[in-house]
């Protein structure tokens, strides 16, 4: 078993673990762009990525057999690898993604969404104070494409009583 120590750097609690320079968290993106439009998303969606409070991550991208190449959108990105596959949807996608990840642990991101800026911050904190956590779940906003609020209620989070 690895014995890990927990610092706070930058605002982000990271781990020390012994023998190896790999990211703490590994962010998995299976992505199928198949429009100009998905191609932003994907870009907007890697923008959010980028603006994290905590850097202390990798980015894998899986391109699921697009028929546009995802690679000049994800040109000049840091920490970040992308796999090409035959298209077999997104949870084959996720899967090779987990495959070749490094991070001990994993944020699953689709490539049309937004990651809110200490996600990755907030959800190490979680793990910290609850280390008999399997995984954890963060706040959410749903918008449209256009990047309204959508029409309709989002339920809260729940918490602990």
């Amino acid at each position: 078993m690895t014995t890990i120590t927990w610092r706070s750097v930058q605002g982000c609690y990271t781990v020390t673990m012994p023998g190896t320079d790999s990211p703490i968290v590994s962010i998995i993106i299976p992505a199928y762009v198949a429009t100009p439009h998905q191609s932003k998303l994907l870009g907007e969606t890697l923008d959010t990525v980028a603006a994290q409070s905590c850097s202390d991550f990798e980015t894998v991208i899986v391109d699921d057999g697009s028929p546009l190449a995802v690679e000049p959108t994800v040109a000049g990105r840091p920490r970040t690898l992308v796999l090409r596959q035959a298209n077999g949807g997104s949870a084959q996608a996720r899967n090779t993604g987990i495959g070749a990840s490094r991070g001990r642990y994993l944020i699953f991101l689709d490539a049309d969404d937004h990651l809110l800026p200490q996600a990755i911050e907030a959800s190490l904190e979680a793990f910290r104070d609850h280390p008999e956590c399997g995984f954890v779940v963060g706040a959410r906003e749903e918008m449209t494409y256009e990047g309204d609020p959508v029409p309709w209620s989002v339920p809260a989070m729940p918490r602990e009583s």
